[in-house]
C-alpha cells in the first residue's frame, strides 16, 4: 500500500538489552537487599493485549512515592526522587506497556533479588523514549525469586517531569501476544473498529511537530493536506482510548500552539450496503413504473467534459472506484478528469489515471470490486444535462473496508486536484467531531469546495448519535447532509423519510428520492439500489448542474450562491418530512410530482 510520503509501518517493540550485575553481599557501599516486607504495589498480568485490563497509575510525581519503598542501588539514572516501584507477579514471560503522558524518557530498571539478604541486581534497563511503548521483561534467566520494577522520569533541557498536576506514568503488564488482525498490513486494533495508530491533522509544521513530541513513529503521511496530514503507529498492545488523552496532554505540554491540532483515531470504515439490509421496494417505495420509466430516463449520460478543466464543474467520489472495465465506455469516457496529477504529488512521484487513483493499491486503477462506487457515480451521471463535466473517482474502500487516514487524504487530494463538489456516500458515528475532519473541512471552505455527505440508513436522528461527516453540516455551512425518501402506494403525492433513513431537523439539509437504476457490477445487467448513499449524487448533480453552467458562462460561484440557489428552486414544507429534514426540503424526482399518474 503506497501513499505519498509513506513510511514503513512498524510494529515496534523496544529491544532490550540484558545485563546481569551481581554485588557481593560484603559491599559496604550497597543497601541491604528487598526483604520483601514493603508495601509496593503487586501488577497482574493480563492474558492478553487485547484483555480488559486498568493500568497502573503513578500521579503526583512532583513527590516521592507514599509507603515502605526497598532502599535500592543507583544503576541507571543519577536522580530517583520520582521514581515510582512496582513489583512483578510470579508470571517470567510477559511484556510491560508503558504510557508517558509528558515530554521526556522513562527508565524502566528491572531488578531482582531472592528476599533473603542477597543484595538486589540489574536484570535489565530500558529507556522509553516515545508517549506509549510495549517492552519484552527478560527476567526468566535472572535466577531472582522476587522481581521488582523501577521506573524513573528522566529530566530533560525542555521539560522538567512532576512540574505539570497531569505528569502521570501508568503501565499495565500483558502475558501472550497472539499474531494481531490487519486491514492491508496495518494492524487492526483490539477494538476491531480501529486501527493501531492515531490520526494527526494540523496547519503546516505543527503536526510533524507533534508526532515529534509523542516520539512515535510516523507510518504515512498525505503530502497534498495543504497542511499536515499523518499516522503515527501505536504498539500493539497499548489500548487506544487510554493513550489519546495522554497524547494530547504530552503534545500540550511540549508545543507553545496546539490549538489547530487534532489526535484522532484512524476508524476502519465499514463500505456501506448497496442496499439498506431488510429492504424490499415493494414495500414501501412505488418505483418500477414510476422512477425507472417515467421520471428517469437512465443510461444516456450527456456530459461533455470541457477540453480546459477550469472552464467547468468538477465532482470527485471518494468511494470505493468505478466498474470502468464493464461500464467506463457508456459512463466514464465522455467526463474523464482533463487536469494533471497535483503538484504536491508530482513532487513525490505519484500520479493517477484520468479515472482518478487507488489509495488502497497506490495506483491510478480505481476498478470497483465493491460495486457501491459505481452504483453512487453512475445515480449521478446517468441523464445528465448537457453541462461541461469532469469526474474523479478516488478509491478508499475496497472488498471489504476502508481507512478514515485514506478517506481524509483522498479528499484533500480531489481539493487540490480541482474538486468542486466532493460526494461523499458512507460516514461513521463519533461522539464528537473529529478534529482532524473538521480541520478538512475547513481546508475545504478555503478552496471553495462543497461536500454532499449521506445522512445514512440506520433510521435513527443523527443528532443524538451523530454521524459523521453528515452530522457536521450544523457547523460547517459547505457541508450538505442528504437521507432518502418514497411516496407511498397507492401514491398520494406526499413525500416521506423511507424507513432506514436516518434523520434530523437541523442537520439534514435535504431528502432525495431513495433509488435509481445503476449499472450491475460485472455484468451487462441494471439494477435499483436504493439508500442514502443513492440519494447523495441525485442533490449533488443539482449542485453539479449550476455550477458547471455558471462556470461555463465564465462566473465563478461561491458554494453559498450554489447551494442557496439549489435550494431556492426546491419544494420545502412537506408535512411527512419537516419533523426530519430541514425545512421539510426535498428534491422532486425526474419529472414533476404533479406528474404521476394516479394509482
Amino acid at each position: 500500500m503506497n501513499f505519498a510520503l509513506s513510511f514503513k509501518r512498524l510494529l515496534h517493540f523496544s529491544a532490550v538489552i540484558l545485563i546481569i550485575l551481581s554485588w557481593p553481599a560484603c559491599d559496604p557501599d550497597m543497601p541491604p537487599a528487598p526483604t520483601c516486607d514493603d508495601d509496593v504495589p503487586t501488577v497482574n498480568a493480563v492474558p492478553g493485549p487485547c484483555s480488559p485490563g486498568i493500568p497502573l497509575n503513578f500521579s503526583n510525581l512532583s513527590i516521592a512515592q507514599e509507603g515502605v519503598i526497598p532502599l535500592i542501588a543507583n544503576f541507571c539514572a543519577t536522580d530517583y526522587s520520582k521514581s515510582r516501584v512496582f513489583r512483578l507477579p510470579s508470571q517470567t514471560d510477559i511484556s510491560m506497556a508503558v504510557y508517558a503522558n509528558f515530554p521526556g524518557e522513562v527508565l524502566v530498571e528491572v531488578i531482582g533479588s531472592n528476599c533473603e539478604g542477597n543484595l538486589p541486581f540489574l536484570i535489565e534497563c530500558i529507556t522509553v523514549e516515545s508517549v506509549a511503548e510495549v517492552v519484552d521483561l527478560a527476567v526468566e534467566a535472572s535466577g531472582a525469586d522476587d522481581i521488582l520494577v523501577r521506573v524513573v522520569p528522566i529530566q530533560t533541557t525542555e521539560y522538567v517531569p512532576g512540574e505539570n498536576p497531569e505528569d502521570e506514568i501508568s503501565v499495565l503488564l500483558i502475558e501472550d501476544f497472539d499474531n494481531p488482525d490487519t486491514f492491508n498490513d496495518i494492524i487492526v486494533s483490539c477494538s476491531g473498529d480501529r486501527l493501531q495508530r492515531l490520526v494527526i491533522s494540523g496547519p503546516g509544521g505543527l503536526g510533524f511537530d507533534a508526532a515529534a513530541a509523542l516520539g512515535l513513529p510516523i507510518s504515512e503521511s498525505c503530502s497534498c493536506s495543504n497542511g499536515d496530514l499523518l499516522t503515527v503507529d501505536v504498539p500493539y498492545g497499548i489500548d487506544l482510548l487510554t493513550l489519546r488523552p495522554r497524547s494530547r496532554v504530552r503534545v500540550s505540554q511540549a508545543l507553545n500552539d496546539t490549538s489547530g491540532l487534532g489526535i484522532d483515531f484512524d476508524l476502519l470504515l465499514d463500505v456501506p450496503t448497496t442496499t439498506p439490509q431488510g429492504y424490499d421496494p415493494a414495500d414501501d417505495v412505488y418505483i418500477n413504473s414510476i422512477e425507472a420509466e417515467l421520471c428517469y430516463e437512465p443510461m444516456v449520460p450527456g456530459a461533455a467534459s470541457p477540453s480546459d478543466p477550469n472552464s467547468g464543474v468538477t465532482v470527485a467520489f471518494i468511494d470505493s472506484g468505478f466498474d470502468v472495465q464493464n461500464w467506463g465506455e457508456i459512463f466514464a469516457q465522455s467526463t474523464t478528469f482533463q487536469g494533471e496529477t497535483p503538484p504536491c504529488w508530482q513532487n513525490a512521484g505519484f500520479f493517477f489515471s484520468q479515472f482518478g487513483y487507488n489509495f488502497l493499491d497506490g495506483n491510478g486503477n480505481v476498478q470497483d470490486v465493491n460495486g457501491h462506487g459505481t452504483d453512487v457515480a453512475a445515480t449521478l451521471l446517468s441523464n445528465t444535462p448537457d453541462f461541461p463535466l469532469s469526474v474523479l473517482h478516488f478509491k478508499f474502500f475496497g472488498d471489504g473496508q476502508g481507512s478514515y487516514f485514506d478517506a481524509l487524504c483522498a479528499s484533500y487530494v480531489a481539493a487540490a486536484s480541482g474538486a468542486n463538489i466532493l460526494n461523499w456516500s458512507w460516514g461513521f458515528y463519533e461522539t464528537e467531531l473529529p478534529k482532524s475532519l473538521g480541520n478538512l473541512l475547513i481546508n475545504l471552505q478555503e478552496q471553495n469546495v462543497l461536500a454532499v455527505a449521506a445522512a445514512g440508513n440506520d433510521s435513527i436522528s443523527i443528532d443524538a448519535d451523530r454521524l459523521y461527516p453528515a452530522s457536521a453540516s450544523m457547523l460547517f455551512d459547505n457541508v450538505v447532509a442528504v437521507t432518502s425518501y418514497w411516496y407511498p402506494s397507492p401514491i398520494n403525492l406526499e413525500p416521506r423519510l423511507t424507513g432506514f433513513s436516518n434523520f434530523s431537523p437541523s442537520r439534514v439539509s435535504a431528502a432525495a428520492y431513495a433509488t435509481k437504476q445503476t449499472p450491475l457490477i460485472n455484468s451487462p445487467g441494471l439494477h435499483s439500489p436504493a439508500g442514502t448513499s443513492i440519494s447523495t449524487p441525485l442533490l449533488a448533480q443539482q449542485f453539479a448542474e449550476y455550477w458547471g453552467q455558471q462556470r461555463a458562462l465564465g462566473n465563478a460561484p461561491g458554494y453559498n450562491e450554489v447551494i442557496s440557489t439549489v435550494f431556492a428552486n426546491l419544494p420545502d414544507n412537506a408535512p411527512e418530512l419537516v419533523q426530519g429534514v430541514q425545512d421539510g426540503r426535498y428534491l422532486p424526482v425526474g419529472c414533476s410530482d404533479g406528474d404521476l399518474p394516479p394509482p
